[in-house]
Parts: structure tokens; sequence; C-alpha cells
């Protein structure tokens, strides 16, 4: 198959839902790519498990979705990754990362063990950053509080006091991941 047919084939099935989750669950290449295959061929795509390997192995992702205004509510298992500039607009790339509680010390890494995943690898999501602002605003939850501090003051055992309340989620020193448009190269 066409390698681009093939991408545009793997973008459709790991945007459904229930493969998805079936695919999260399996964090070893060779388990990853042999679902995905079968997954691929239940439906009629052919594809080998060489053609999903090499995709995976060349660091390859599938074609980005960047549309219309997104409906948020289908971001909920997907964490921000980082920020681009395409066409002089910053653009946000999404990992799927479902129900990840962030407990590390810092975003960062969080981010780096959630795109170690294969899924990340091939699959992701991408929206225009304003896009999101004109989105049902009812949708974003807005941060509550911030914590200011400076070293070795208890700042990180506050964090994980409150990240554990289910109720709350915490940034950890979230990594400036938005350089302007001078600073990426053209």
């Amino acid at each position: 198959m066409a390698e681009l047919m093939l991408r545009q084939a793997l973008r459709g099935l790991l945007d459904e839902p229930a493969v998805r989750a079936a695919l999260w669950q399996l964090d070893d290449r060779p388990g990853f790519v042999a679902h995905l295959c079968a997954e691929a061929r239940r439906r009629g795509i052919a594809v080998s498990t060489a053609e999903i390997a090499s995709l995976l192995q060349a660091g390859k992702r599938l074609p980005l979705q960047v549309g219309p205004a997104p409906n948020l509510a289908q971001f909920r298992d997907w964490l921000p990754a980082t920020v681009t500039w395409s066409d002089q607009q910053p653009l946000l790339h999404w990992a799927y990362a479902p129900a990840l509680p962030l407990q590390a010390s810092f975003y960062a890494q969080t981010v780096h063990r959630v795109m170690a995943h294969p899924f990340n690898h091939l699959g992701g999501r991408s929206t225009w950053l304003h896009e999101i602002d004109a989105a049902d605003s009812a949708a974003i939850a807005r941060p509550a509080a911030f914590i200011f501090h400076w070293s070795r003051c208890g700042s990180t055992l506050l964090g994980r006091m409150l990240n554990a309340h289910p109720g709350c989620q915490l940034y950890a020193e979230p990594e400036q991941a938005c350089p302007g448009p001078h600073e990426v190269a053209a």
C-alpha cells in the first residue's frame, strides 16, 4: 500500500475511541504493532506488521488533524504537549494520555513519558490556539490558583497534596513550549 494512503487509513483507525483505548493498553511496540495491524485488517485495510513497524521506526507521525474549532469534550483524554508555529500562528499538539495522573515533579516529565508510548509516535491531534479560544468556554477548565515559589520552600509538597485531591489537576512547572515565530527556523 502506498505510504500516504496507509498513513491516512491508519489515521482514521486511530481516531476510533475503542481502538485508541485498546492500543493504549499496549506499551510494548511488538504488541502495539500486532494489534494495530489486526484492527486494520478487520476493517479491510491491507497492511503488514512490517509496514507499521517501519512507520514507528522512522518516527513518521500520521497526518495531523487540524480543523475547525474543536469540541473540547473530545480532548478529555489528551494532554497539551507542544506548541509550534505554522503559517505565522501557534499550533498546539496534543498527546493521548487517558486517565493519566500528573504525578511527576515537572509537567515536561509527564509529556516525555506519554510521548514515548507507540500511540503518540504515530497519532496525535493538533489545534490552532485561536480556535480553542473560540471554542465553548464552558468546556475549558480555567486555573483556580497558581503557586509561585522559590527553591526549597515546600511548593512540591503543596503541589502533590493538591494533586492528590480528585478535584485538582496540577501542571507542575510547565516549560515554555511556545517559541515565538522569530525563534523558529523557516
